[in-house]
C-alpha cells in the first residue's frame, strides 16, 4: 500500500492524495502480522513471570496469575485511553499532515504519563482488591506484591503504549514488535536474576537478593521500560523536530477517540471477573477447566485482534484521506485474514480438543470439562472474527461511542445472564457460561455488522473531516 503525502501544506487541495484505489490482503496483513508477533510476545512475558517463580511453590505461581487479573483490571483503562491516539495518528497520517501526527504524540505522551501515575495510586490498594477476588492468606501478600513491582512501572509502561500507537498509527507496526521482543529477551535474562538473586535458586550468597515474587515483578517493569527507550530512540528525530507545546484541541481529541475505549476495557475487565465468579461457584473444576481453556485460545484470539487493529489503522487513514470508498475493500480484505485464521482454529478445536486439554497439567474431570469447552469454543472463534474485523472499522471511523455502548450492553446484558441461567439453573457448569460468550459475540457480530452496512458510522468520519477542513480554514485565514 502506498503512504499518503507526509508534509501536506494545510493550504493544499484535501483531495490531493496518493492512496491506492483498493486494499487488498497483502495490505492488512503487512500491518497486522507483527502486531500478532507484538501480541505473542505479551503472552510470552506472562508465562515466562509463572514459569521462573513455579519452583516458589503453588501460592507464588497462584499470585502471579492473580496479581496479573488486577493489574489488567486497572491497567485496561489507561490502555483504552492511549488507543484514541492510534485513531487520530492514522487520521492525521491520511489527511498527510506529518507535523499534526508528531504534535499529536506529543498530547499522547503527556496522557500516557497522567494515566502511569493516577495508577500508582492502586499500590496501596493491591492486597484488598486481591482479597476481594478471592485471594487466599497466603497468596495475597505475594500477589500483592508483584502487583505492586508492576504497577511502579506504570508510567513508563503506558510511555511505552504511546509510542507503540503512534508507530502503529503512521502503519510502522514493525518497530513496535522488535520493542516487545527486545523487552522478552530481557525479561528472560532478569527473572531468575531478580527472583532467585545473583546466588541462584539455592539461595547462595550475592550482590542481589533473591526478590521472589516481586522479583519477576520487577523485571517485567525494567522490560517494558527498556522497549519504551527503544521506540523513544526509534522516533527521536520525530519529536525533537516537533514542538512540546501543550495542544488543549489535539489532547482532547485523543481523550474523546479514547475515552469509550476505555470505559468499555474497563466494564468488560469487569464482566470477565464477573463471570470467573459464577463459575468458582459452580465448582473448581469448572473454573480449572475455563482458565485452561482462556490460555489456549488466547494464542488463537491473536489473528483477529492484530486485524482488527490493522483495519482500524486503515480505515482511519481512509477517513483522513477523504477516501471512504475504500473502507468496502478494507472489511473484506480484513474478513479474509481474520476468518480463515480463526477458523482454522476452530477446526483444530474441533478435531483436537484432548490433546489440547492433555498438554496441561490438570485433573481428569478438568480435562473432560475443558474438551468440552473447546467445542464449543471453536464456534465463538468464527463469530469473533466477523465481529472484530468491525470493531476495527468503527474504531478506526472514530464511531468509539457506539463501540463503548454496544460491546458493554451485550457482556452485561447477553452474556452474564445468559451464562450464569446455563452454567446454575440450568446445571451445564463451565459450558453452560461458555454458551453465554458465544452469544455474546453472535449478537455482537450482528449489531456491529449492522452499524457497518448502516453507514452510520460515517457520521463520526464526516465529523472528523469536517473539523480538518476547519483547520484550513483557520490556516489560511492566519496566513492572510
Amino acid at each position: 500500500m502506498s503512504s499518503p503525502a507526509t508534509n501536506l501544506n494545510p493550504s493544499k487541495d484535501l483531495n490531493n492524495l496518493t492512496l491506492p484505489s483498493t486494499i487488498g490482503v497483502r495490505d492488512v496483513m503487512v500491518i497486522a502480522w507483527p502486531i500478532m508477533v507484538s501480541m505473542l510476545s505479551f503472552t510470552v512475558m506472562n508465562f515466562v513471570n509463572a514459569l521462573w517463580v513455579g519452583p516458589l511453590g503453588k501460592e507464588a505461581f497462584a499470585a502471579v496469575g492473580l496479581g496479573a487479573v488486577l493489574l489488567y483490571a486497572v491497567h485496561g483503562f489507561g490502555l483504552g485511553a492511549l488507543a484514541g491516539l492510534k485513531i487520530a495518528v492514522s487520521q492525521a497520517h491520511g489527511e498527510g499532515d506529518d507535523e499534526k501526527a508528531r504534535r499529536l504524540l506529543w498530547q499522547g505522551l503527556r496522557l500516557a504519563t497522567l494515566m502511569g501515575l493516577a495508577e500508582l495510586a492502586f499500590i496501596p490498594l493491591g492486597r484488598p482488591l486481591l482479597e476481594a477476588l478471592g485471594a487466599s492468606h497466603d497468596v495475597a501478600p505475594l500477589a500483592a506484591d508483584y502487583f505492586a513491582a508492576r504497577v511502579v512501572g506504570a508510567v513508563p509502561a503506558f510511555l511505552m503504549t504511546a509510542l507503540t500507537q503512534y508507530l502503529q498509527g503512521r502503519s510502522r507496526t514493525r518497530a513496535p514488535m522488535v520493542a516487545m521482543i527486545v523487552a522478552n529477551v530481557l525479561n528472560v535474562a532478569l527473572d531468575p536474576l531478580l527472583i532467585n538473586g545473583s546466588g541462584g535458586i539455592d539461595g547462595g550468597v550475592g550482590l542481589i537478593p533473591a526478590m521472589g515474587v516481586a522479583g519477576a515483578g520487577i523485571a517485567a517493569s525494567i522490560s517494558f521500560a527498556v522497549g519504551g527507550l527503544f521506540l523513544l530512540g526509534v522516533t527521536w528525530r520525530e519529536l525533537k523536530a516537533t514542538a512540546r507545546t501543550f495542544e488543549r484541541a489535539l489532547f482532547a481529541r485523543i481523550w474523546n477517540l479514547g475515552f469509550p475505549l476505555a470505559g468499555r476495557a474497563t466494564l468488560e475487565i469487569a464482566s470477565y471477573l464477573i463471570f470467573q465468579g459464577v463459575l468458582a461457584s459452580v465448582g473448581d473444576a469448572h473454573l480449572a477447566a475455563h482458565v485452561l481453556v482462556v490460555r489456549t485460545i488466547s494464542i488463537s484470539f491473536l489473528p483477529g485482534y492484530a486485524v482488527s487493529e490493522a483495519v482500524a489503522v486503515l480505515v482511519g487513514q481512509a477517513v483522513g484521506a477523504r477516501r471512504l470508498d475504500l473502507v468496502a475493500s478494507i472489511r473484506r480484505s480484513g474478513l479474509t485474514i481474520a476468518v480463515t485464521f480463526m477458523c482454522a482454529w476452530g477446526v483444530v478445536f474441533v478435531l483436537w480438543p484432548e490433546p489440547l486439554a492433555a498438554m496441561h497439567s490438570a485433573t481428569l474431570e478438568v480435562k473432560h470439562i475443558a474438551v468440552d469447552l473447546f467445542m464449543v469454543s471453536a464456534l465463538f472463534q468464527v463469530a469473533d472474527a466477523f465481529a472484530m474485523t468491525a470493531l476495527g472499522i468503527l474504531n478506526g471511523a472514530g464511531d468509539t461511542r457506539f463501540v463503548l455502548y454496544a460491546t458493554v450492553s451485550i457482556a452485561w446484558f447477553a452474556k452474564l445472564p445468559l451464562g450464569w441461567a446455563l452454567a446454575t439453573h440450568g446445571g451445564l457448569g463451565a459450558v453452560g457460561a461458555w454458551w453465554g460468550i458465544v452469544a455474546e459475540a453472535i449478537v455482537l457480530w450482528a449489531v456491529v455488522a449492522w452499524r457497518v452496512r448502516s453507514g452510520a458510522w460515517r457520521r463520526a468520519a464526516e465529523a472528523a473531516q469536517a473539523s480538518r477542513a476547519s483547520e484550513v480554514v483557520q490556516a489560511e485565514a492566519a496566513a492572510a
